[in-house]
Formats: C-alpha cells, sequence, structure tokens
C-alpha cells in the first residue's frame, strides 16, 4: 500500500458506498485554491494507482481431416473466461461527499463465448 493510498481489501465495504473504508485515498489532503488563484497541487499524481485489473480469454479449436484437401474446424472462444468483475475509479468532484471513494462498479463485460464450425476445402 502506498502512503498516499487508504484502500484495503480488509476495510472494503461494496455494499455501503459511504462507508469510510472505501476510500481509495485521504480527502483531507486535498483542498480549493481560493478564488481567482491558481492552485499548488500537481496535473498528475503518479503515486496514487487504480486497482488492478485482469481479463482472460481462451479458445479450444479442434481441425478433422475429413479427405484430402478438405478439413472441419470446431471452435469455442470465451472472453472473460472467469467472469471477472472490478470497481471503478474513485469519486475525483471535490463537491461531493463521497469525494476520495468507490461507489460503483466498472463497465466491464461479463463472461462471453461462441462457437463456431469452420469447412475448408
Amino acid at each position: 500500500m502506498r502512503p498516499s493510498q487508504s484502500q484495503s481489501s480488509i476495510t472494503f465495504n461494496p455494499r455501503n458506498p459511504s462507508d469510510p473504508g472505501n476510500r481509495f485515498f485521504d480527502p483531507k489532503a486535498f483542498s480549493d485554491a481560493a478564488p481567482q488563484s491558481l492552485g499548488t497541487s500537481p496535473n498528475r499524481f503518479p503515486q496514487v494507482r487504480l486497482l488492478a485489473t485482469f481479463s482472460e480469454d481462451a479458445s479450444l479449436i479442434k481441425r478433422f481431416s475429413i479427405r484430402e484437401g478438405m478439413s472441419l474446424q470446431f471452435r469455442l472462444e470465451m472472453l472473460n473466461l472467469f467472469n471477472r468483475h472490478y470497481f471503478d475509479a474513485p469519486d475525483m468532484n471535490m463537491n461531493n461527499a463521497s469525494f476520495g471513494n468507490i461507489t460503483r462498479t466498472a463497465g466491464g463485460s461479463n463472461r462471453t463465448g461462441q462457437f463456431g464450425i469452420r469447412i475448408d476445402w
């Protein structure tokens, strides 16, 4: 865990978006700049990283030779094989009460599969 991040899988509560354990970083470390002035914050915070994501895809292919110059291929393709779901980035609007909290899931895809038959001659 990086010093600027407070998110932990032990305290994370996806059932309650306003739970303090859902804070990805400490919102007290940020403040608004005075009116008509520029803030001193950098454009990017390289020490703050989003949660890792993984998506495993797999294909199974079996080719049968029917006769000389002709073959039959069965193909099964699975996308997001283990049906993993992920949490979205934290709320970055300083005016929201949930600033710094993770309140939603990422719009990733569910497990998807397709089956195909191909004849080559």
